[in-house]
C-alpha cells in the first residue's frame, strides 16, 4: 500500500501555461468566462430540446487540446458543471500519461496545483483514502512533472466552481475495473466531480478522422468497452469511468464535438457537423460529454436513448465574445455595499430552432427539476408579456404587466413623492433613471451622454431607494449588480449600480465600447424586504409564495441569496423557483433548517425598448 509523504509535499508548477492556454491571468480568466458564455447558450437550448438535462452532472469527458482547439467543446460540459458552484468542493481530475508512463493510476505528493489564476488545494486525504481501498492507485511525481491533460482542466475548474480542492490523477497501464475502483474510491456524493480529461482520435485525414470519432461517440455513449487509445489518448480513464457506469446504470450524453480543423468551431447535439474545409487536412478528434447520476438519470434505457438522439445530429456553435450569460453563479456581486447581492437571474431563452418547433422532441430523463414543458412555457408566456407591455413616456420605459395601469391612470400615484404612500413611481421618472444608468455608462467609455433627467423628476430621484440593475445584450445576460436595501438616492444608486453591472461585475468581462449601443438597460426599485412569517418548513414557504410578484430573499447564518421577481419567467413552479436558490446561496438543492429566514419584495421595472 502506497502512502503520500508529508516531507515530501511541493507545489506543482504550471507547465504549460503560455502554450496550452494564455499565461497571463486576466487574459486567461477573460478567455474562459467568454468560452462558458457561448458554451451557456448551448446548453439552455439543448435543455429545451430535451437533450440534456440542465442541473449539475456527476461526471464529465472533455478534451485537453490547447484552448484555440478544444476550449469550445469542453465548454459545453464546464458551463453545466457551473452549476454546482457553492455545491461541489471537490474535483476528482483524471487524465492519461503522454510523458511518463506508470502501472496504475498515479497521484503525487503535491499539496496544489499553481495555475496563473491561482494555485489549487489538492485533498491528499482523499488521495490517501483512493491509495487505501484502490489497489491501482499509486503515488509517482515524475508522471505530473510536465504532463498537460489535468493541468490544462483547471482554469475551467477554478472559474465555474471557484477554488475547490482537486484529485489530479494520471492513469496509466491499468485495467477498466482497476481504474473504476480507483473512481469508485473517490465517488463521493454531490460535493464531488468527476473529471475525464481525453482527446479523440490524432492524425488522420479530417473526413476519415470524423468517421472514426463517430464510431467512437457511439461506443462511449453505449458504455461499449472496451475504447482503444487510437480511438481516444485518454481511453484507460473514460474505460474506468465506463467501468462505474455500467455498475451504477449511468450513460454519458453528448454535448458536442469538434476537430483541430474546425477553427474551435463546436457541433452541439442536435445538428449536424459543420462543413469541412480541408479533407486531407490531419486533425485531432475533440469531444465533451456529461452523466448524471440517479435520480435524475431517469433510467438507464431512456438515458441511452436520449443520448443516441444526440448522436444522430449536430448543431454548429462558435465562440463569441460578448453577451451571453451565466445561470447558477453564486457571487455576490455588490461587495462595496453589503448585504447586496447580485440578482443572477436566469437567462433569457432565446426562440427555439426551427426543428424544435416541429418537431417536439420528449422531455429528456434527466428533467426533473426543470421539466423542458415548464422552459418551453416559460418562454411563449415571457414572449407573450412582452408583446403586451405597453411603452411609457417618451418612447422609452416599458414597464412589467403588474403595473401597466400606472400609464394610463396617473392619479394611482401622488405627483409628490413626500405624500406618496403606494410605493408607486411616475413613468417620466422611471424614463429619466434609465438615463442615469446609460450615461453613467458612458461617461465610464468617455461617450457622450443621450440627455438629462428633467428638472420635474428630480424630487423622485432624491428619494432613497433600494435597486438592480440588470444588462442584457441579444437577450442574453451580461451584468446584474443591486442592493436589497435603501441606502441612497435613486439617482446615485441606480448610477452606482450601472456601473458596477458594466465593469465589475465578476461573471463577466467588462463591457467595450463598441458593445455600448447594443445593450439594453432594464432598472428595477425594489420595496423594502418584509420576512414570511409562519415559516417554519419548506413546504410553508412553498405555500406562501407569490409566483410573478415575489421577489424572495433566503438568509443561513452567512449564506445570502435572491431572485428578482422576473426569474419566475424562467423558474415558473414555486418549487424550482426555492431550489434554484438555496443553490445559489451555496446550499444543497434541497436543504432545509428552521433557521432559513424568508424574505419577499416587489419591484417596479423599468425598462428600455427592445432593440
Amino acid at each position: 500500500m502506497a502512502i503520500l509523504s508529508p516531507e515530501r509535499t511541493y507545489i506543482r508548477p504550471a507547465a504549460v501555461a503560455g502554450s496550452f492556454y494564455p499565461a497571463d491571468r486576466f487574459v486567461l480568466r477573460e478567455r474562459v468566462q467568454r468560452e462558458i458564455r457561448s458554451a451557456t447558450t448551448a446548453v439552455v437550448t439543448m435543455a429545451t430540446e430535451g437533450i440534456v438535462h440542465p442541473t449539475i452532472p456527476k461526471a464529465i469527458i472533455v478534451p485537453h487540446a490547447g484552448y484555440t482547439y478544444s476550449g469550445s467543446t469542453a465548454a459545453l460540459a464546464y458551463a453545466l458543471l457551473e452549476r454546482g458552484r457553492g455545491e461541489v468542493t471537490r474535483a476528482v481530475i483524471v487524465g492519461p500519461t503522454h510523458r511518463v508512463a506508470v502501472r496504475g493510476v498515479a497521484c503525487c505528493n503535491a499539496s496544489a496545483f499553481d495555475t496563473p489564476l491561482g494555485a489549487m488545494t489538492v485533498d491528499r486525504d482523499a488521495e490517501q483514502y483512493a491509495l487505501d481501498h484502490a489497489p491501482a492507485m499509486i503515488v509517482n511525481d515524475d508522471t505530473h512533472r510536465q504532463e498537460h491533460a489535468v493541468e490544462v482542466q483547471l482554469p475551467f475548474v477554478r472559474e465555474t466552481l471557484g477554488n475547490v480542492e482537486i484529485v489530479p490523477l494520471n492513469a496509466g497501464d491499468a485495467t477498466p475495473r482497476e481504474v473504476g475502483d480507483v473512481l469508485r474510491a473517490l465517488w463521493g456524493g454531490p460535493e464531488t466531480v468527476i473529471i475525464i480529461s481525453s482527446d479523440l482520435s490524432h492524425y488522420y485525414p479530417h473526413e476519415k478522422a470524423r468517421h472514426l470519432d463517430d464510431q467512437t461517440i457511439g461506443r462511449i455513449c453505449e458504455c461499449n468497452l472496451p475504447i482503444n487509445p487510437d480511438q481516444a489518448c485518454g481511453a484507460i480513464p473514460v474505460n474506468g469511468l465506463l467501468d462505474v457506469c455500467i455498475e451504477k446504470g449511468l450513460h454519458p450524453v453528448l454535448l458536442g464535438r469538434a476537430t483541430s480543423g474546425d477553427d474551435n468551431e463546436v457541433s452541439v447535439a442536435g445538428e449536424p457537423r459543420v462543413p469541412i474545409a480541408d479533407t486531407n487536412e490531419a486533425v485531432v478528434g475533440y469531444a465533451s460529454f456529461a452523466i448524471w447520476e440517479a435520480p435524475h438519470d431517469g433510467g438507464a434505457d431512456n438515458a441511452g436513448s436520449a443520448s443516441a438522439r444526440a448522436c444522430a445530429t449536430m448543431a454548429p456553435m462558435r465562440t463569441c465574445a460578448t453577451g451571453s450569460f451565466s445561470p447558477g453563479s453564486d457571487d455576490e456581486n455588490d461587495t462595496k455595499d453589503p448585504p447586496a447581492v447580485s440578482s443572477d437571474e436566469m437567462p433569457a431563452i432565446g426562440a427555439p430552432s426551427s426543428a424544435a418547433s416541429h418537431a417536439q422532441p420528449a422531455p429528456h430523463p434527466h428533467a426533473i427539476r426543470t421539466p423542458v414543458q415548464a422552459v418551453r412555457d416559460a418562454l411563449a408566456r415571457q414572449n407573450a408579456q412582452r408583446a403586451q407591455r405597453p411603452t411609457g413616456l417618451a418612447g422609452l420605459v416599458k414597464h412589467t404587466e403588474e403595473y401597466a395601469h400606472l400609464a394610463d391612470d396617473p392619479e394611482t400615484y401622488a405627483s409628490d413623492p413626500a405624500t406618496n404612500t403606494t410605493g408607486m413611481i411616475p413613468l417620466d421618472a422611471g424614463n429619466d433613471l434609465l438615463v442615469v444608468a446609460r450615461n453613467a455608462i458612458a461617461r465610464e467609455l468617455n461617450r457622450p451622454p443621450v440627455g438629462e433627467p428633467s428638472n420635474t423628476t428630480s424630487k423622485w430621484l432624491d428619494r432613497k431607494a433600494a435597486t438592480f440593475v440588470t444588462l442584457t445584450e441579444n437577450e442574453r445576460l451580461r451584468g446584474c449588480i443591486g442592493t436589497l436595501h435603501a441606502r441612497e438616492s435613486l439617482r446615485d444608486d441606480v448610477a452606482r449600480h450601472a456601473v458596477d453591472a458594466a465593469f465589475n461585475d465578476p461573471r463577466f468581462a467588462p463591457v467595450q465600447n463598441e458593445e455600448y449601443p447594443m445593450l439594453h438597460i432594464e432598472v428595477s426599485v425594489l420595496s423594502e424586504p418584509e420576512r414570511i412569517e409562519g415559516v417554519h418548513s419548506r413546504g410553508d414557504l412553498l405555500d406562501r409564495l407569490h409566483p410573478y410578484s415575489d421577489g424572495l430573499v433566503l438568509r443561513y447564518g452567512p449564506h445570502l441569496a435572491t431572485y428578482l421577481p422576473q426569474v419566475w419567467e424562467q423558474l415558473s413552479d414555486p418549487r424550482d423557483f426555492v431550489t434554484h436558490l438555496l443553490l445559489k446561496a451555496g446550499l444543497p438543492g434541497d436543504f432545509w433548517d428552521e433557521g432559513i429566514v424568508a424574505e419577499r419584495y416587489s419591484v417596479i421595472t423599468f425598462s428600455e425598448p427592445e432593440k
